[in-house]
């Protein structure tokens, strides 16, 4: 057992009985416009009144929680945790649902170690459902940093408390509790449950909000992030460029956790452009004088107490002597690589200790050291009587599974006595609740009304309240964002305004969306705007069944009857050029705010008008939402193009709004046919090379964020990809087209103009082989050690890009030639190697699925250009170097040996010429 769990029982058992606990939140049930007895039968539906119960007359109007399943719970939830909740719920979590089973017969029939025991016997019958297999994680900090904005961006506060930057919960008192959630789980069973939580709550109250694996370990993280794992220092790793220094390393963050000391053995992957940064306690045996020595071959910095102690700016090895005392000290060590091999130590000696590696036991990654967690082995008796009472307490009612041996009929609901049992002040000999006054109040306004039969409005309202739709929406005069709460919805792009932070309202939706839409969006999270950070869940059809049919039912607009498509194409043709007018920029211009099948023309992108209109709306409502886009939501910025009746258009069916919307629908349901409309395709740009090469540092397509451009004045163009440090793309004619990033605000991609060009495959460019049989490592630039250096340029603006592989430095200049034998231009990279150890050393030029070696050495790829290979000789002389061909998973590559015959360096010439003129 872990050791903070005895502590956690001892307090539960001295307070058992205790009346001060809090009540149970249930978010959507304290807002305005909810009368006494809706809140009664939400309440009665959510504490599962009815797994013990008959619903009676109520049957119709409830839809019951359905309790957490149970039969992985061992794996989910930490087992002493499991059995201090177990023994008090309301004391090791606040406001819980679940009821105290205990405190009736703490009361009346038990002493308190007998029901500890019990306690006890039901953990270990729960977790003998799936044994062994829970596991503590210490927190990534560097995750849950980026944590702490998902749980405040995609929906978490809407019903849990948004908190501050030291953790602490500002909106405690009207939230579900997220309280000890790090005692309760472990990193990854939240993730998991984060992931999939209908898996362990099929109930639907806690929604799955489409969080992808890598969002849910970092939101588990953020919630875990005050868990206390044992470990001797806590770490962060950083990577980038390294050359800029510490003073850049915010931002650079890549994971963080818990390290087993002042060691590399955990990073050996990571062998250039990374930095570590280490923190904890050393704990000195005695007080007096201890000697730091730290050596390092790169940057490396040694601080105790917050205050600098060493610092080595080139490498080296320095020593400083300190006093201590035997109280917490606080290390940090931070250690700076660029490339190499990465290597540092730090030594201590003092009283009593002879110099070394600082003692791991020494060291702890918390001021206060974390006693290792007990390893919770199931008891088999224990578990046996355990599986009796969890049968006996009628657990299974509730959770399911396991025996249920109580023969005894409850009364219905109708006939209970409210001021008796569970509903009482104290929860008599039954479970106890922990309700506020108000809610039982609620509950018995509730079950004095049996024969009251809602109206269609209020089971609406009902089910919106239960699952804190209101929390989000709005429906009339209930609901939506709480003004508390207000900040948290935010929108990727401001530019929509309100409609483009906040969820759209709810009122007149049943009119709006279609009837498989709506079930679809309410069950499954349906999403279509993607600017609106606060994520549609999805809360599982079983759980809303009926409730779009509760929305098309109460929900209508005026009937509008519309002119059929004709049948004959021609005059069809004729209707949906009007809706293609409209659409394009000489109509209304729709496409300057929303995407147009997937794409846009501006950096605004409202909803899809292709995807989501035909597919998505009633007729009727589209027709008078189009007209008054106003009324039906008011803060809308959609403009109103057919103010009383008329249109803007007047050229159009003289102006007719009528059949202006209905050409316009069907030329929207067209769906991914629909012609493309005026306006869609924007004149191209294109940067024109003159008399000097022209260099555009931006994403380009097919190379990534990192992406070199460069265009020569013979026409000949490549792009350089200085993340993978390789030459990855040529092409002939026009350079490229800069409107994806210039019209973008700095996002988007470059376009290469032409559409035949010549991928020579991205990767590391150079690699020490141990023969030319073996496989070229899979491994990026970065992990190999390659790391990009820059470009100087000549007179003529060409580049020389420079990078380096373990000692040795590379040049590479691209150049635009031409051929003055067959008049016909190439390009030449002149590859200069210095440094190092040239042995063994290969150079990769291309990588396709079509590679064909020739009989001089030279390689075809693609069948567009050829690759000769020569190198450098004394007295000006070159050497043909014959171009290996090997297969590479499912393409081949080309790689030529560098070898060692120029003493250190070595000068290499890759020549790439079309195989055909230029059409």
């Amino acid at each position: 057992m872990n050791r903070v769990f005895p502590l956690i029982l001892l307090l539960v058992t001295g307070s058992l009985g205790a009346a001060d606990t809090v009540p149970p939140v249930f978010p959507g049930l304290d807002r305005d416009g909810l009368d006494q007895r809706t809140r009664g039968l939400a309440l009665i539906g959510e504490l599962g009144c009815v797994a013990c119960h008959r619903a009676g007359a109520f049957k119709a109007e409830l839809n019951s929680r359905k309790a957490p399943s149970l039969q992985a719970v061992g794996a989910r939830i930490n087992p002493s945790y499991l059995e201090a909740y177990l023994l008090a719920p309301h004391q090791v979590e606040p406001g819980a649902r679940m009821p105290d089973i205990f405190k009736g017969m703490a009361q009346a029939w038990f002493p308190k170690g007998v029901i500890k025991d019990m306690a006890e016997a039901l953990a270990h019958y729960l977790v003998s459902l799936q044994p062994g297999s829970f596991k503590s994680q210490a927190p990534d900090h560097v995750a849950a940093a980026r944590g702490e904005e998902l749980y405040h961006s995609v929906g978490c506060v809407v019903c849990h408390s948004p908190r501050d930057k030291d953790g602490k919960p500002l909106l405690e008192a009207s939230s579900v509790s997220l309280a000890g959630v790090e005692k309760k789980y472990s990193v990854e069973s939240l993730a998991a449950f984060l992931e999939a939580p209908h898996e362990a709550r099929p109930s639907g109250r806690m929604p799955d909000l489409h969080l992808d694996s890598s969002e849910a370990w970092q939101l588990a993280n953020y919630l875990c992030r005050d868990a206390l794992v044992p470990g001797a220092l806590r770490y962060t790793l950083y990577l980038d460029n390294m050359e800029e220094g510490v003073a850049k390393l915010p931002g650079k963050e890549e994971r963080g956790g818990v390290a087993a000391g002042f060691q590399l053995d955990d990073f050996k992957t990571y062998r250039a452009d990374f930095a570590l940064r280490f923190e904890g306690y050393l704990h000195p045996p005695s007080s007096g004088e201890y000697v730091f020595e730290l050596a390092s071959n790169k940057v490396a910095s040694l601080s105790v107490n917050g205050e600098a102690l060493i610092s080595l700016a080139e490498g080296g090895r320095a020593r400083k002597t300190l006093r201590l005392e035997a109280t917490p000290q606080k290390l940090e060590l931070v250690y700076l690589h660029v490339d190499g091999d990465p290597k540092f130590e730090l030594l201590l000696s003092g009283p009593g200790m002879e110099k070394g590696p600082v003692p791991v036991a020494l060291l702890s990654s918390e001021k206060t050291r974390v006693a290792p967690r007990e390893r919770f082995v199931v008891d088999k008796k224990k578990a046996g009587r355990g599986k009796g009472l969890y049968g006996a307490f009628l657990c299974g009612r509730c959770h399911g599974g396991g025996p249920d041996v109580q023969t005894k009929e409850f009364p219905e609901l109708s006939r209970l006595n409210p001021d008796k049992g569970c509903l009482s002040a104290t929860g008599g000999r039954g479970p106890y609740f922990s309700l506020s006054k108000a809610q039982r109040e609620d509950i018995r306004a509730a079950l004095a009304t049996p024969a009251y039969k809602p109206s269609g409005e209020e089971k609406i309202r009902l089910e919106l309240a239960r699952f804190n739709c209101i929390g989000c929406h709005e429906r009339g005069t209930l609901g939506g964002g709480r003004n508390d709460r207000n900040d948290y919805f935010t929108s990727a792009d401001p530019k929509l305004g309100e409609p483009g932070r906040l969820p759209p309202p709810l009122t007149g939706t049943g009119a709006k969306l279609q009837l498989d839409w709506l079930r679809n969006t309410i069950a499954g999270g349906q999403r279509i705007r993607p600017y609106v950070k606060v994520r549609m869940p999805a809360f599982g059809a079983e759980n809303v069944r009926g409730l779009a049919e509760l929305f098309a039912a109460a929900d209508k607009v005026p009937a509008v009857v519309f002119e059929p498509l004709p049948k004959d194409r021609k005059k069809a043709r004729a209707v949906t050029d009007i809706g293609h007018r409209i659409v394009g920029d000489r109509g209304m211009n729709c496409i300057a705010c929303h995407t147009f099948r997937g794409k846009g023309t501006s950096s605004m992108a409202s909803v899809d008008i292709v995807e989501t209109t035909t597919k998505r709306l009633n007729k009727d409502w589209f027709y008078h939402y189009m007209l008054e886009p106003a009324r039906f939501r008011p803060n809308t910025i959609m403009p109103q193009f057919f103010a009383g009746g008329v249109s803007v258009l007047g050229d159009l069916e003289g102006g007719n709004a009528k059949k202006q919307l209905n050409a316009l629908w069907y030329y929207l349901s067209e769906g991914r046919n629909t012609r493309q409309p005026s306006g869609m395709v924007r004149a191209s740009m294109e940067i024109v090379v003159g008399d000097e090469a022209v260099m555009l540092r931006r994403s380009v397509q097919d190379t990534g964020k990192r992406g070199i451009s460069v265009g020569y004045p013979l026409k000949v163009n490549l792009t350089f990809d200085a993340e993978n440090v390789c030459l990855n793309q040529l092409w002939r004619g026009k350079f490229i087209d800069p409107g994806g990033v210039w019209r973008g605000q700095g996002s988007g991609n470059v376009r290469i103009i032409p559409r035949e060009r010549i991928k020579l495959g991205r990767g590391a460019p150079l690699q020490r082989l141990s023969d030319e049989d073996s496989p070229w490592p899979e491994d990026t630039s970065r992990s190999l050690g390659i790391r990009f250096k820059g470009y100087k340029l000549d007179g003529k603006r060409r580049p020389t890009f420079s990078y380096v592989y373990g000692g040795t430095t590379v040049s590479d200049k691209p150049m635009d030639l031409l051929d003055q034998q067959t008049n016909r231009v190439y390009l030449a990279r002149a590859i200069r190697l210095e440094g190092g150890e040239l042995g063994g050393l290969y150079f990769r030029a291309a990588v396709h699925q079509e590679v064909t070696g020739e009989e001089d050495g030279s390689v075809a790829v693609g069948g567009k250009v050829s690759i000769r290979a020569s190198r450098s000789l004394p007295g000006g002389k070159r050497k043909a170097l014959k171009l290996l061909v090997r297969p590479s998973g499912k393409v081949k590559e080309a790689v030529v040996a560098i070898g060692n015959e120029g003493g250190g360096a070595a000068e290499l010439l890759l020549e790439y010429r079309w195989l055909e003129e230029e059409k």
